[in-house]
């Protein structure tokens, strides 16, 4: 098994001190050609302008203060005079962005909603929208954006085994399964290591598809893993197909229930059981041993007795919880307190009793 890789500052990346550098000085808007106001967020009475790439937004320094102390403490250095005439573009200080235009009008959304609702009511976000406020709220320090975030985030891309099985989906409505790749480099990004196992999962279990990422903004960025990421997944595939087949021989071994009502039947099932799987080759070594097993041996239900039948239902729920605690484990990364409310020492039961 690799070695265990804890969170590390990448060159050119958001965990990079030098690549988090606050926006330009405060300045007067001299050059406006080839800059296209927003047509969403441009405030007239506004007193201040954010330009990102080619777009300006016109918007309201004291609120974005409040937000963020970087912004605060930009704003309140002393501004240059302005010669520019008394117009509506250049009377206005400038702030220039080293950011996108559409991560900043995801960020600016927020700072200054138009409606009272919730943000993600009464849709859920993309992962365009989700991913530029963790990247910018980490930029601009506003934990309590970055927070709220990775808060939904963790809805998916659980810790928890029972939340992970009752999903309905692996990934949130508007994400796709590649963009596991970027909530893992969130996860890299803020320091929340609880989101790297679900999310690493999620990446081995998208095959080839890891390699090309995932694209943000239609199309016009593609997101990857950094190179130790994809080295571990790629081992993890392996480890994770061990692990499905040594469940199946644990959830399958021919031992009957306490107080079966028909041992030498039970028994003969559950020793058929096995000797069937090799017709089941491609659903058994599969790199997700999270899922339920009941369609392997759903046939049985009848020829087994009610116990016996039962006992391999808890054998299946038992064993995924019990590798479920070794996920970290099978990916090569630490993950401090992993699972920790659950029993360390819980395994699949022996045989199932009345």
């Amino acid at each position: 098994m690799s070695e265990p890789i804890r969170k590390r500052v990448r060159r050119g990346s958001d965990t990079d001190p030098s690549s988090c550098a606050p926006p330009q000085e405060i300045g007067t808007d001299q050059q406006v050609v080839d800059r296209e106001r927003d047509q969403e967020l441009w405030y007239e009475d506004g007193n201040i302008s954010l330009v990102a790439g080619n777009t300006e937004f016109r918007v309201f320094k004291g609120i974005l203060a409040d937000h963020s102390p970087v912004f605060k403490d930009m704003f309140s250095l002393p501004q240059p005079p302005n010669p520019a005439p008394p117009q509506a573009s250049e009377a206005c200080p400038v702030v220039y962005l080293m950011d996108s235009p559409e991560e900043v009008r995801h960020l600016i959304r927020v700072c200054i909603p138009k409606t009272g609702a919730s943000r993600y009511a009464p849709h859920d976000p993309t992962y365009d929208e989700l991913a530029s406020l963790i990247r910018l709220g980490h930029r601009y320090q506003m934990p309590h954006l970055v927070d709220d975030s990775i808060n939904y985030l963790k809805r998916y891309f659980t810790d928890d085994f029972d939340t992970y099985a009752k999903l309905d989906s692996l990934c949130p409505p508007r994400f796709t399964t590649c963009h596991a790749v970027g909530v893992v480099n969130l996860a890299r990004l803020t320091g929340c290591m609880q989101l790297l196992p679900s999310a690493l999962l999620m990446c081995c279990l998208i095959g080839d598809k890891v390699f090309k990422g995932a694209f943000r903004r239609r199309g016009e960025q593609r997101e990857q893993l950094h190179p130790d990421d994809l080295k571990l997944c790629y081992v993890a595939r392996t480890e994770l197909a061990a692990a499905a087949v040594a469940m199946i021989l644990h959830i399958f071994r021919p031992q009957y229930a306490d107080r079966c009502k028909q041992p030498p039947t039970c028994q003969s099932a559950l020793i058929n059981l096995v000797s069937q799987q090799h017709e089941h080759a491609n659903e058994i070594c599969t790199t997700n041993p999270f899922i339920p097993r009941l369609p392997l041996y759903e046939h049985l239900r009848g020829a087994l007795c009610r116990r016996c039948f039962a006992m391999l239902e808890e054998r299946d729920t038992c064993e995924r919880r019990t590798m479920w605690k070794k996920l970290p484990e099978l990916l090569g990364i630490v993950v401090d307190g992993w699972t920790a409310d659950d029993d360390a020492g819980e395994t699949a039961p022996q045989a199932a009793t009345a």
